[in-house]
This record gives structure tokens, C-alpha cells and sequence, in this order.
């Protein structure tokens, strides 16, 4: 398969919380922003901020959690465009530890973007 199915077998196989393809693509198109898109997905056990400026937030922890965009680590506040996103999964703070370290020690929103080909023109 291609890659972004390699992905979501990885995610599924770890056990990670996912929301799946065909509930981000229910959603994508009418979400302004990735904050609205977890919204309507229902994204269980965080804190979504109010502010734009502001991070996600783990209910358990209150600490901010880190985006990892297609693998890599980027922050705890970056732009991701609701419309290239295939599938998303949030990791505890142990569950991120363990893959990327101090990089993300207090959990993770895993994003995975559509392979380009997949993407629609806007």
C-alpha cells in the first residue's frame, strides 16, 4: 500500500487513539482550521484552546501537546491545513516519550497529511 495506509496500520497496531480517514474527510472540507477539525471529530481527553495563539492541552496533564506533522516533530502550535489532513491520533505523554523524547514528553497529536497525488485542488 502507499504510505499513508503503511501509516494508519502503524497507528492501529500501537494502539493509538485515531480518528479515522472517513471521519476527518466528513469534516475537513468545512473546518476553517485543524482546531475546528478536531472539534467535529469529537477529539476525546483534550483541552482545544480558545485563543488562537493558545496550545492543545491534555485534560490529565494540562500540559501542551506537541504536533508531530508526517513524523517529524514541529511545536505545540503549528498551521495544518484541515483539507491535506488523511488521519490524526493523539498519544499520551508516555506514548510520545517513548517514540520521540523530549521532543514531545507530554503527548502528541500525530497528523498525517494526504500523499500529494490525493490532495483535491482548491
Amino acid at each position: 500500500g502507499n504510505a499513508n495506509s503503511k501509516a494508519l496500520d502503524e497507528a492501529r497496531r500501537r494502539g493509538w487513539k485515531t480518528v479515522m480517514p472517513q471521519e476527518v474527510e466528513l469534516h475537513r472540507d468545512q473546518a476553517s482550521n485543524f482546531i475546528d477539525l478536531m472539534r467535529a471529530t469529537g477529539a476525546q481527553g483534550l483541552m482545544l484552546p480558545v485563543q488562537p495563539d493558545d496550545c492543545v492541552k491534555s485534560n490529565r496533564t494540562r500540559r501542551c501537546l506537541t504536533y508531530v506533522v508526517d513524523g517529524v516533530p514541529a511545536g505545540t502550535n503549528v498551521f495544518v491545513d484541515p483539507r491535506d489532513v488523511y488521519f490524526y491520533s493523539v498519544l499520551s505523554s508516555t506514548e510520545s516519550a517513548v517514540i520521540w523524547g523530549d521532543r514531545a514528553p507530554w503527548g502528541a497529536i500525530v497528523v498525517v497529511t494526504r500523499a500529494y497525488g490525493d490532495k483535491k485542488n482548491p
